[in-house]
C-alpha cells in the first residue's frame, strides 16, 4: 500500500473516494515531522474555521495530511467543546457510531472498541488513571477533574532526572547552553552579555548539574583552556556534590565568574571537563566567547 489509501472491505473505494496514488513530487520526509505539522493544521482549521464546524474540518482535511491526526483531533475537539448539539445536523447524519480500522491489526490481540461509544466509556475508565491526584469520585460515582492554573505544567508531574520542566526550557532558549550525558545533565546560562566578553568587565555563567542516577554523585568540575592572563573568582577546579533522586532535589548550582584581559583574538573556547568519583569516564562541554558584540 505504501501508505496510499486504497480502499477497505467496509469503505471501498468509489468515485466520491477513489483510491490514493503516490506523488512523486513530493521528497521524502524524515520520521517525525507529522507530529508538529499536525498540530499546526488543527490549528489552522481550527482559527480560520471562525466556529464554524463543517467550513473548520474540511480546511483541515484540504492540508493533506493524515486526517486521523488533523481533522479527527479538530473535530472531537470542537465535539468536545461544544457537545453534540453544537455539531450541525448534516455532519451528525453523514457520521455513524461504528469505527471502522485498516492498518490496526485485530488479530494481535488488539481488542478494537466496535463504536464510538464503547470507546469514549474506555477512555472516561482511564480518567482516574492518568490524572491520579487531578480528579475525585464523588458520592454518586461520577469523576469530579480538578484543574489547577499551573496543570499545563505542573511542577513534580514528570520524572526530573530522565526529562526537564517544559518551563524551565522555553525560559532558557538563547541564554542556555545544555549538555545531556547519560549520568547527568549540565546547563550553562550565560548574563546578559551572552557570549560576547569585554576587557576588563567581569563575566558570569550559573552552572547547574542535574543528576540522573538514583544514586549520589561527587564531581569534579575543571576548566581546560582558561586563558592565563584572565582573573578568576575562586579556582579554575572545584568539586560539587549531587544528591540522588529521591523526590526532593537532584540538582546543584554553581556561579563562574571571571574577567577578560589581554583581548587579542576574536574567539576563546573554554572546555568543562567533568569527571565523578568513582567513575572513569570525563565527560566535556566546550564554551565559546566573542571578543566584542553577541547578538
Amino acid at each position: 500500500m505504501n501508505g496510499e489509501w486504497q480502499g477497505t472491505a467496509l469503505v471501498p473505494a468509489c468515485k466520491k473516494c477513489p483510491a490514493q496514488q503516490q506523488d512523486k513530487d513530493i521528497p521524502k520526509a524524515e520520521h517525525g515531522y507529522d507530529a508538529p505539522a499536525s498540530i499546526g493544521i488543527i490549528l489552522i482549521g481550527w482559527l480560520y474555521g471562525e466556529g464554524d464546524f463543517g467550513k473548520s474540518v474540511c480546511l483541515a482535511v484540504n492540508c493533506g495530511e493524515d486526517s486521523d491526526c488533523t481533522v479527527g483531533s479538530l473535530a472531537s475537539l470542537l465535539g468536545i467543546i461544544a457537545g453534540e448539539k453544537g455539531i450541525p445536523e448534516k455532519w451528525r447524519k453523514a457520521c455513524s457510531e461504528q469505527i471502522v480500522t485498516w492498518t490496526l491489526r485485530t488479530d494481535d490481540l488488539l481488542h478494537v472498541p466496535k463504536n464510538i461509544t464503547e470507546l469514549c466509556l474506555r477512555i472516561v475508565r482511564q480518567v482516574p488513571v492518568v490524572l491520579q491526584g487531578g480528579c475525585s469520585l464523588t458520592q454518586d460515582g461520577s469523576l469530579c477533574v480538578e484543574a489547577a492554573k499551573e496543570f499545563f505544567c505542573r511542577k513534580g508531574a514528570f520524572k526530573a532526572y530522565l526529562q526537564e520542566d517544559i518551563g524551565d526550557l522555553l525560559a532558557g532558549v538563547g541564554t542556555t547552553v545544555r549538555a545531556h550525558f547519560r549520568s547527568l545533565t549540565v546547563k550553562v546560562a550565560f548574563d546578559e552579555e551572552l557570549a560576547s566578553v569585554t576587557e576588563g568587565k567581569e563575566k558570569r555563567l550559573l552552572v547547574t548539574f542535574s543528576n540522573r542516577l538514583f544514586l549520589p554523585q561527587y564531581l569534579t568540575l575543571r576548566l581546560c583552556g582558561f586563558p592565563a592572563e584572565w582573573e578568576i573568582v575562586g579556582r579554575t577546579e572545584r568539586c560539587i556534590g549531587l544528591e540522588h533522586w529521591h523526590g526532593s532535589s537532584n540538582e546543584r548550582s554553581l556561579e563562574q565568574r571571571f574577567t577578560p584581559h589581554a583581548l587579542n583574538k576574536g574567539k576563546y573556547e573554554i572546555v568543562m571537563e567533568i569527571s565523578c568519583n568513582g567513575r572513569g569516564e570525563k565527560l566535556y562541554l566546550p564554551l565559546t566567547f566573542l571578543n566584542g558584540v553577541c547578538l
